[in-house]
């Protein structure tokens, strides 16, 4: 018969003092594991801990879901890389916090160690019944197979595909580095994202040069068409695609996607007071625009190709 005895944590740790072992300067998470902390426990860590990659995509490569997040070194220095996989789980109040595997945080190398314990939370207040994190830990622990939700891969996916989908360059920009999940809960974090998403949908991207010929060949549509009746000004890009809306016969769910993530967008470049909490999720508010710009994009190709077969 063969007995499998666990030490304690605190003998470990009285042991590891004992030895002199803490002279070694070991790394945070390594000297955890030596002093008994279990290494497929979690770790709570603070949202803003991701700003560091998230502003900084040539170094580093983030994927965001509903659930999870990766994030890997990607530069030139191969002895700082690292790529790691973090839960997402809510706290009480609703937001949600980075949740590795300790183990996971020990491969990490010693500085980047002591970044992250700069934002750990060390008695988290969680939300029970955290459906999507239980999904998380069964794909972690038991190799279960799930699909998380990535409203914003699916937004990305939607942009790069808009073109081809409509038969002419309609946006001239389908990518964009700097996107990214609010890496906290503030709404300067929220309006900044949604900027991002902006660059790519609205009228910075959206091209006028193109709408045109495809309005003429498609709505026979004829120059004075394009300008405004009231102000005799020339129509925005935006204007442009409600008019392509009204003339295929379909509800104007783009354009106003649109408008609604452009006023978020403002809010980041003329509020003034955007540091504090005010109750709100902004992370699940994020994911919803990105749910609504998606669909939004999907139900305005679908119409517009009906339009054209008809």
């Amino acid at each position: 018969m063969c007995h499998v005895v666990f030490v304690k944590k605190d003998v470990l740790t009285e042991s590891f003092h004992k030895a002199g072992m803490a002279r070694e300067s070991y790394p945070i998470y390594e000297e955890r594991i030596m002093k008994g902390s279990q290494p497929y426990s979690f770790l709570y860590f603070d949202e803003a801990v991701l700003q560091r990659y998230l502003r900084d995509p040539a170094e580093y490569r983030v994927k965001d879901t509903f659930s999870s997040v990766e994030v890997e070194y990607i530069g030139e220095d191969r002895e700082r890389y690292f790529d790691i996989t973090c839960g997402r789980r809510r706290l009480d109040d609703g937001s949600r916090c980075v949740v590795p595997l300790l183990v996971d945080m020990k491969k990490l190398y010693a500085d980047e160690q002591r970044y992250w314990h700069g934002h750990e939370i060390r008695s988290p207040m969680l939300m029970r019944n955290d459906e999507g994190f239980v999904k998380y830990a069964h794909v972690i622990f038991e190799g279960a197979w799930h699909e998380f939700d990535d409203p914003l891969s699916d937004f990305k996916a939607a942009v790069v595909s808009m073109n081809d989908k409509l038969g002419f360059d309609l946006l001239a920009r389908t990518a964009n580095k700097l996107i990214h999940v609010p890496a906290e809960n503030t709404e300067r974090a929220y309006t900044e994202a949604c900027s991002e998403l902006f660059k790519l949908i609205g009228n910075d991207s959206l091209q006028v040069s193109k709408i045109k010929p495809f309005m003429i060949e498609t709505f026979g549509s004829v120059a004075q068409d394009f300008i405004h009746k009231e102000s005799n000004r020339p129509k925005s890009a935006k204007q442009l695609v409600e008019d392509m809306e009204s003339l295929a016969a379909i509800e104007h769910k783009l354009t106003t996607a649109i408008k609604k993530l452009g006023g978020e967008r403002q809010k980041a470049a003329h509020l003034v007071d955007l540091k504090g909490k005010t109750g709100e999720i902004f992370v699940d508010s994020f994911f919803n625009q990105c749910r609504n710009l998606t669909d939004a994009i999907s139900y305005f190709c679908d119409g517009i190709a009906e339009y054209k077969k008809n």
